[in-house]
């Protein structure tokens, strides 16, 4: 629908007749077949999205007058039709230190407003003590608080209404002090064969990347030519190649960054 103003330009005017013409085409088509008697009309059965150009003939006893010059081309919008969601803002990769509270925020607009979702990782999160959502105008805002490593993921928000569903990610970090996770197994003695290659992956959490000290009986195998060791930023990996019984023994690791350290020992056996 199209509703515009007829302006009146004197003289005993008895009538007024609309004529469209879509973008691009040369025919003017009859909008009404009888007069119109005000000075606005709605136009009926304009098709969404198409363009359209307007003009009106003015009409008095003595006929029909000359048409008015075209109106501004106007593109057909349903007010009431939906608009799927469009970020404004996204997410943008973000890191804190731990036991502090980290901010996420995206700006999403859309017909009818959206509503919302939280993810972290495929998991949908919920309003808790953990985590605290809100929204400020156009702006959805996740509050992740008290952060620690297990915090550590990709964190999502979903926009949806009945015009279709949008999505945007980012990455979460938290600064902590290096801590290991050592898997039951590695409590016990660590049995190998003579020559076999001794791999040993322990996972850790801890933010930015820390510094690694192998020593056996003091020594500092960070250095031996049988010796290597990987730092990726979820597990240390320890190599140990031409093993013998030599090998075995007692091994101290140690993982300091700036913000802690921590050790731990591994008993290995070779026979």
């Amino acid at each position: 629908m199209n509703e515009f103003i007829i302006c009146l330009l004197g003289g005993p005017i008895t009538g007024y007749y609309i004529e469209k013409r879509e973008e691009n085409t040369d025919k003017w088509v009859p909008v009404n077949m009888s007069p119109c008697q005000q000075t606005h009309f709605t136009v009926p059965s304009l098709l969404e999205d198409h363009v359209y150009e307007f003009r009106v003939i003015a009409e008095n006893e003595a006929g029909r007058g000359t048409p008015s010059e075209s109106s501004k081309s106007t593109k057909v919008k349903d007010p009431n039709a939906s608009v799927p969601p469009e970020f404004l803002k996204k997410l943008k990769d973000t890191e804190g230190n731990e036991g502090k509270t980290i901010r996420l925020e995206a700006e999403v607009i859309g017909t009818p407003k959206p509503d919302v979702e939280w993810y972290k990782g495929t998991k949908e999160l919920t309003e808790s003590p953990k985590y605290s959502m809100k929204r400020e105008g156009d702006v959805c805002i996740l509050i992740i608080n008290n952060a620690a490593p297990d915090d550590v993921d990709e964190f999502s928000v979903k926009a949806r209404n009945k015009g279709g569903s949008r999505m945007c990610r980012c990455n979460v970090n938290v600064r902590s002090p290096p801590r290991f996770r050592l898997p039951a197994k590695y409590q016990d003695v660590l049995n190998y064969d003579k020559g076999e290659p001794i791999v040993i992956k322990i996972p850790y959490t801890g933010s930015p990347l820390p510094n690694v000290t192998l020593t056996k009986d003091g020594v500092d195998l960070s250095k031996d030519k049988n010796v290597s060791i990987d730092v990726s930023d979820r597990a240390i990996t320890i190599t140990i190649r031409n093993s013998d019984k030599n090998t075995s023994g007692p091994y101290n690791i140690k993982l300091n960054n700036n913000l802690g350290e921590d050790e731990a020992t591994l008993r290995i056996h070779v026979s």
